[in-house]
């Protein structure tokens, strides 16, 4: 006779959480400041382009951070600060999207506590997945406006902007989290390889790379100046078949990174204090801008470096079993150009990136959930808004 299988019991439930703790746990993570931590590490990666003359001084300083001690020391010399610009922009450009994507989505997801929402973030396939959403669906109009301006139109918001403005600043910034998604998805192989590992290699300004199919006109360059080289196994991300092994290198842009990266650091500001006085009850400002600015940091670096290509893959020899190499095949992934990008004075005259204030409404006194204790030992003194 067979075993009798024994019937697993079902788990019990797991307690819920006390939404009376919602308005603490709003309380506590809006103290932070995520916008400022980006600023300091742009600005921090800027310094790196001072003068040798300019940076000694801070250098000689004798540092002291708790126990380390940083005696007095030469500035690094030029060519190791440009290659640590061109890794550091990667991983910052990266690191501020990613950011900003979760905060957004945590935000329109998670509503009566966003910390939550982040938290509840628990598989990189789960958030590529969303990204992938917000490449192919896009994002609503008004969960934009609604969590980086704070209200569907001006007067919703209660700031004071122009209706054209105001949706102008809602497309730059759909737009942004566009941009975000698709470069977070696409280039996540030299994000790991320069974040994980520093796996990655710098092909410094002489690098070009010219296409000659003996035509009279000779050869054409379709890539020109510092690349950053690195291994992956598959050939694209997210690919689950194929073939396998690939050393590509990448175009650098710092200045594109950069210029992005102090963007979104700004939408993060944006949707920070809009949720502030959202779920504290406290004013604070935001910024708003338009798509001429976006497009003006995304382009302007493209169109300087005049190069057609963005990436280009190899892939590597296999052997096969009668013992013949297999040739290198080549991959080229085009630069993402701007139908008529001009970077002239007159094209961005009506650009427009402004600071606006953002001041408490009514209906921002009154808390999501009402508790009248506090819950959590950590909190802010009155985060139960009774």
């Amino acid at each position: 006779m067979g075993r009798s299988r024994r019937s697993k019991k079902p788990e019990p439930p797991r307690p819920r959480l006390a939404p009376e703790q919602y308005s603490e746990l709003n309380a506590t993570f809006y103290t932070g400041e995520p916008s400022e931590y980006l600023m300091m590490r742009i600005e921090s990666l800027s310094l790196m382009v001072a003068s040798v003359a300019a940076l000694a001084p801070a250098f000689a300083e004798n540092r002291r951070v708790g126990v380390a001690d940083f005696g007095p020391m030469s500035p690094p010399d030029e060519q190791a600060r440009r290659r640590y610009i061109q890794s550091e922009a990667v991983i910052i450009l990266h690191h501020s999207a990613e950011t900003l994507l979760r905060m957004f989505l945590a935000h329109v997801g998670y509503e009566q506590c966003p910390w939550l929402g982040i938290a509840s973030s628990r598989t990189p396939r789960e958030f590529k997945d969303k990204c992938i959403e917000i490449t192919k669906a896009g994002v609503k109009r008004d969960d934009v406006a609604r969590i980086f301006i704070g209200g569907t139109d001006p007067r919703d918001a209660g700031i004071r902007v122009t209706d054209e403005e105001f949706e102008e600043s809602v497309e730059a910034l759909t737009r942004l989290l566009y941009f975000c998604a698709t470069r977070f998805l696409d280039e996540s192989f030299l994000y790991n390889a320069a974040k994980h590992g520093l796996a990655t290699v710098h092909l410094d300004d002489s690098t070009k790379f010219v296409f000659d199919n003996g035509s009279l006109e000779g050869p054409v360059t379709f890539s020109s100046g510092a690349m950053l080289t690195y291994l992956h196994k598959q050939e694209k991300p997210g690919a689950t078949s194929g073939p396998e092994w690939f050393v590509s290198a990448t175009g650098s842009l710092p200045d594109q990174g950069l210029a992005v990266a102090v963007l979104i650091q700004r939408a993060v500001g944006s949707l920070w204090d809009v949720a502030r006085r959202r779920y504290t009850g406290a004013s604070g400002s935001i910024t708003i801008f338009s798509t001429k600015v976006l497009i003006d940091a995304i382009y302007a670096a493209v169109n300087e470096s005049l190069n057609v290509v963005r990436t280009i893959s190899f892939e590597l020899p296999k052997r096969a079993e009668d013992g013949s190499i297999s040739e290198v095949k080549i991959n080229f992934d085009g630069q993402d150009l701007y139908k008529d990008f001009d970077h002239s004075v007159d094209e961005f005259r009506a650009a427009f990136m402004k600071r606006v204030e953002l001041p408490k409404r009514q209906r921002d006194m009154k808390p999501l959930i009402v508790s009248r204790r506090n819950l959590l030992p950590f909190s802010p003194e009155g985060s139960s808004r009774v």
